[in-house]
């Protein structure tokens, strides 16, 4: 195995972001292509995207855990 240094390391780090942001554009494009319903959420709503590219609201988005800014918790192990 190769040894990599911290600082090639962090630099490779820093690319994770940019490429799940590539990879989640490209399944929504792929999806569209193959004529398939999306759902999103946009605006607090969970929003389907329907083959012919309109949207339709379903109902607004309730978040999984409340929590205030700055504030710590923990999640259980699923």
């Amino acid at each position: 195995m190769t040894d990599i240094s911290d600082e090639e390391l962090d630099r490779l780090e820093r690319l994770i972001p940019e490429y799940a942001s590539i990879a989640g554009r490209r399944a929504f494009l792929d999806a569209l292509a193959r004529r398939q319903t999306i759902l999103i959420v946009k605006d607090g709503w969970l929003v389907r995207i329907n083959t012919d590219g309109s949207e339709t609201r379903l109902e607004p988005s309730a978040p999984k855990h409340k929590v205030t800014a700055g504030q710590l918790f923990k999640l259980r192990p699923t």
